[in-house]
């Protein structure tokens, strides 16, 4: 989720990574009906979607097993005065699950440092494409 010069990250209690924030898709749900409701669920925001920017098919290992996830990057944008636009970091309790928020700047050098996933965002984030790419991210 960007904003001016900053993205909204979240992470989630337990992991040592930052990823955007999002969710699954429930049964019969489209990716951008998922979208709102997840982001209703975890910001208690309302957001608009823009556009589509990347389809990213991201294999990865956990301690337990191999991954193969494809998942949907939306462009979105914030209603203004909401949660996230007002409080730079912020925890948000989903069922067991905490998940911490934070604004990170999009200065290249400041992405680098993040332990950012899927990596390819670290890049990505600084040229948003003009219309949707499809992305094959390794590890």
């Amino acid at each position: 989720m960007l904003h001016k010069d900053l993205i909204l990250l979240q992470q989630v209690e337990g992991n040592h990574f930052w990823s955007l924030p999002g969710g699954t898709v429930e049964f019969g749900e489209t990716g951008e009906s998922a979208l709102k409701r997840e982001m209703k669920e975890e910001l208690g925001a309302e957001v608009e979607i823009l556009r589509l920017l990347w389809v990213v098919e991201n294999f990865f290992f956990d301690a337990e097993r191999r991954h193969h996830e494809i998942a949907l990057y939306f462009l979105t944008l914030l209603q203004a005065n909401s949660r996230p636009l007002i409080e730079r970091s912020f925890e948000s309790n989903v069922g067991p699950r905490i998940l911490t928020f934070n604004w990170f700047s999009t200065e290249p050098e400041v992405l680098r440092t993040l332990s950012l996933q899927p990596s390819f965002l670290r890049t990505a984030i600084g040229c948003v494409p003009a219309s949707t790419k499809h992305v094959v991210q390794q590890g």
